[in-house]
């Protein structure tokens, strides 16, 4: 217990004390390989792989690497894992006065990190769409990840930094007040717009999912402008909202049940968490840096969000706010995770 204790706790001894003339680069993937946090390390042998060619391309002067040279690079890799399982193993075994001996002192320089040293700064609003590509290049630098990312099923996702902004506002409803700090405190993606009626159908023929409009006996629940309320009509879903839609509208109808069931799809296809956003993330996202109504002013604007109650339009039909996603404004309704309840609560 007290050896599996060590390897938890203690740092292991750096690359160099044991051979000093490792070159920097190399440390720093060790370095990476051995990380406590699991998200400092890097996610997967391909990663590693990708770091290796690039530098061992440097080392040849910017040539290409040959086929043959990825069976090296993966070789390398092997040898590199069983490096750090021996030096983790040598410095958790090692007896105590081992640890305690003195050692030659080594002229050395600092050890380079390959990303930078500490977490990029938060987003503070208001900022720019200008400001706004800075915060989501430098995270995507510091992540190692890009900002636009297509997942498995072709949806489009886009990187969102963590940051700071005034939630809720004073001249909306009640429960929308009163304005407060709120700080995101890790990035996320977000899907660029409304899951489509294409990607919902796929994940439903391939799953055989029923929504709660198509296994409810009264149907699905709809606004009635006829009575100004909502309604509800056995014949009403996704599959037939009561207007025509085509492949590129969002799915539309669903229960905030059937939105949790597609994430959990995209989980367990992927091996990648899925949720809905929280209120705050949807909120952040939305306004991406601005304190206005709406993220391009202080009114709705037709040319700039569908605000028609009758029908939908294709997604992405309209601009995008800074920090890359569409249709947050109009089109349809859309779920977050937590329950809808007033701030002072």
């Amino acid at each position: 217990m007290a050896t599996l204790r060590k390897v938890v706790d203690q740092k292991p001894r750096p690359v160099r004390e044991e051979r000093p003339d490792s070159p920097a680069w190399l440390e720093c993937i060790i370095t990476r390989l051995h990380a406590k946090n699991p998200n400092r390390r890097y996610q997967s042998a391909q990663e590693v792989a990708e770091l290796l060619t690039r530098h061992l391309g440097a080392l040849r002067g910017g040539r290409p690497t040959a086929a043959p040279a990825r069976r090296i690079v993966f070789c390398l890799i092997a040898v590199l894992l069983c490096g750090c399982l021996a030096l983790v193993l040598r410095h958790a075994f090692a007896p105590d006065t081992h640890v305690e001996a003195k050692r030659p002192a080594i002229d050395r320089p600092p050890p380079v990190d390959p990303l930078p040293a500490v977490d990029p700064p938060l987003a503070v609003a208001p900022f720019d769409a200008a400001q706004a590509r800075v915060h989501q290049e430098r995270w995507a630098q510091r992540l190692q990840i890009p900002i636009d990312h297509v997942n498995a099923i072709g949806q489009k996702l886009v990187l969102v930094p963590p940051g700071e902004f005034l939630m809720g506002g004073d001249g909306g409803a009640k429960r929308s007040q009163p304005v407060h700090v709120v700080r995101i405190t890790q990035p996320f993606y977000c899907g660029a717009h409304e899951i489509t009626v294409a990607e919902f159908r796929a994940f439903a023929d391939a799953t055989g999912f029923k929504t709660h409009a198509e296994t409810d006996p009264l149907g699905g629940k709809f606004w009635n402008f006829q009575k100004r309320s909502p309604d509800q009509r056995p014949d009403i879903n996704w599959r037939t909202p009561g207007f025509a839609q085509s492949e590129q509208h969002p799915a539309c109808c669903l229960a905030w049940g059937d939105a949790d069931a597609f994430c959990r799809s995209l989980t367990q296809k992927e091996s990648k968490p899925y949720r809905l956003p929280t209120e705050a993330e949807w909120e952040y996202a939305c306004r991406a840096g601005t304190r206005t109504p709406y993220h391009y002013g202080s009114k709705a604007a037709p040319d700039l969000m569908n605000a028609s109650t009758l029908h939908t339009v294709p997604v992405g039909s309209f601009p995008s706010n800074a920090f890359g996603l569409r249709d947050m404004h109009g089109n349809v309704y859309e779920w977050c995770l937590d329950s809808m309840r007033t701030y002072e609560s």
